[in-house]
């Protein structure tokens, strides 16, 4: 079986802004590329680069990776994605794919040894994703508590999954749309997942 790793598809529109940008002409379109994309996605800046690898190298930097750092990859990864963790001497740390969707397995993810006070930041992500009402998470929704009075999540992600389903969909009145709504998700999604839990 033969793969392509990249097949382009242009057409003549295409072709005639390449040639005004090679031209020297209308050479706003990287201006215009970042206007629209901050319109599409519902962003306030949006900064476009040369490369996958310059802009995975910005976001790292957003992040402050630093030495010590681990940063989970999958095992086929474009080479830049582990490549740039190294550039800040942080370790990238492969997690195996699932064979049929050949995205990060879940399984395998969830047993993977958590080193540090990472199941302490977990329990506080937990919580602000039960409380935030819209698509995104504020300060107020940010609990931090004592590590002694910290209630910790004793379960898989699709526990943690499943219990923020049933909160929602609580706090919605079991109306099914509401739920999808807060959770940014369809109603179908909510549906194909409630059968799979068993609660359909």
């Amino acid at each position: 079986m033969k793969v392509p790793f990249f097949r382009q598809e242009s057409g003549v529109v295409e072709h005639d802004h390449i040639a005004d940008v090679l031209d020297g002409e209308n050479g706003d379109f990287v201006a215009k590329l970042e206007e629209e994309f901050e319109t599409y996605i519902g962003a306030s800046f949006a900064i476009a680069t040369s490369s996958g690898t310059a802009a995975l190298h910005l976001a790292m930097l957003a992040l402050d990776l630093k030495r010590g750092d681990k940063v989970l990859c999958s095992v086929n990864a474009f080479p830049s994605v582990p490549e740039v963790v190294r550039h800040f001497d942080a370790e990238p740390t492969f997690i195996d794919i699932d064979p049929k969707t050949y995205n990060i397995d879940l399984n395998k993810l969830e047993k993977y040894h958590w080193p540090g006070n990472v199941r302490q930041l977990l329990n506080v992500i937990q919580r602000a994703l039960i409380l935030c009402d819209t698509d995104k998470i504020e300060e107020e929704h940010i609990i931090i508590e004592e590590s002694n009075k910290v209630v910790e999540f004793d379960g898989t992600l699709r526990d943690f999954e499943k219990q923020l389903l049933l909160k929602r969909l609580e706090d919605c009145n079991g109306n099914r749309t509401q739920t999808a709504s807060t959770l940014g998700v369809s109603v179908r999604w909510i549906q194909i997942k409630l059968k799979e839990m068993g609660l359909q």
